[in-house]
């Protein structure tokens, strides 16, 4: 029996051959997406990728508090623009900061400023505390299994169209199997990543600045919880100890840290087959002049883009684009969407 307005019934081994192909589908389109946001035809040059870093805490959250009354929220301000400094001369990667002073941020916004950005990294900075005051040590946690397995069902649920997500990719006839599938295996390709940037990031620090190593940890942490990146959460030492708050004070250990983060960011990289041809064609290419523009430049989205690669494009800020288009983040993009392009 069919019902009148009701969609054909689709057997369930077919939907399932369905999902499947879309998801093969999928990843086959990110892994040209992600190529095309690295490189373009002829003498474009290949992106640097994003790392966003996240100097926790900020303006009416203090964060913890030390012995000596140093807080935390400056502690991780003052070690991330080192690091971002870093990444700048060294040319690793384009750096961002969720904040860029002493004010606060929700973990929300921190996530959508990471999204909207287009990064490929995700690092949020801390300083430990414990009642026990004899605590010491660097920990670096990354997004639990279960976690994401949360997180998966709750964006399913909330999500009714899969445009918001994956632009144009699949038939909404059977939405709900392919997005919970792609979701799935999306997520947990990030948190392998994840985990493995957490070991990098805790073997270079325990090498460079001889800190205790308290190991790697799974958790839930808000600003971890993205599906897009890896993210991780790094604790750099114990402000509740006398002996690292004083180390946390000192511009020296400082510049230690962010050099130590660096240069884990960097082995991570480096670790990736893509990051290593591309890093070889940047060092001996010549930026882009940007595209012509005029006061009505108007660009058709296309399979792939990002808000990032458009801004990056035409020299635009993220912001600018944002704006003038009305956009709340990057995940509204679809393909063949009108976006307007400012001219100052």
């Amino acid at each position: 029996m069919t019902r009148k307005n009701s969609r054909p019934i689709v057997p369930s081994a077919c939907r399932k051959v369905l999902a499947m192909a879309a998801v093969v589908a999928f990843f086959v389109s990110l892994n040209t997406s992600c190529n095309a946001s690295n490189h373009a035809t002829g003498a474009e040059v290949y992106a640097l990728p994003v790392v966003v870093i996240d100097p926790g805490h900020g303006g009416k959250d203090p964060g913890a508090v030390g012995p000596t009354r140093l807080l935390e929220k400056d502690v991780v301000m003052d070690v991330a623009r080192r690091l971002k400094t870093f990444l700048e001369k060294r040319n690793i990667a384009q750096p961002m900061l969720t904040r860029s002073g002493d004010y606060y941020v929700t973990l929300g916004k921190r996530l959508q400023l990471a999204e909207e950005a287009g990064a490929d990294m995700f690092i949020s900075l801390h300083a430990d505390a414990a009642v026990d005051r004899q605590a010491i040590g660097t920990s670096v946690f990354f997004l639990s299994l279960k976690e994401a397995t949360d997180k998966v069902a709750r964006l399913l649920a909330k999500k009714a169209n899969t445009d918001a997500i994956i632009a144009g990719e699949y038939d909404p006839e059977h939405q709900d199997v392919v997005l919970g599938i792609v979701l799935q295996m999306k997520q947990t390709m990030v948190i392998n990543e994840s985990s493995r940037l957490a070991s990098i990031t805790l073997e270079v620090l325990t090498e460079r600045i001889g800190t205790v190593a308290r190991g790697v940890h799974r958790a839930g942490f808000a600003v971890l919880k993205s599906v897009y990146h890896p993210s991780i959460l790094v604790e750099l030492a114990f402000i509740s100890n006398r002996k690292e708050e004083k180390l946390l004070c000192q511009s020296t250990f400082k510049q230690k840290l962010a050099e130590a983060l660096g240069t884990g960011i960097e082995t991570y990289l480096e670790s990736l087959p893509s990051v290593q041809a591309n890093m070889q064609i940047t060092s001996t290419t010549v930026a882009p002049p940007p595209e012509k523009q005029t006061a009505a430049t108007v660009y058709t989205v296309k399979k792939g883009d990002t808000l990032w690669d458009i801004g990056r494009k035409f020299h635009v800020e993220i912001a600018d684009l944002i704006k003038s288009n009305s956009l709340k983040n990057s995940a509204m993009l679809r393909i063949g969407q009108k976006l307007s392009i400012p001219s100052f």
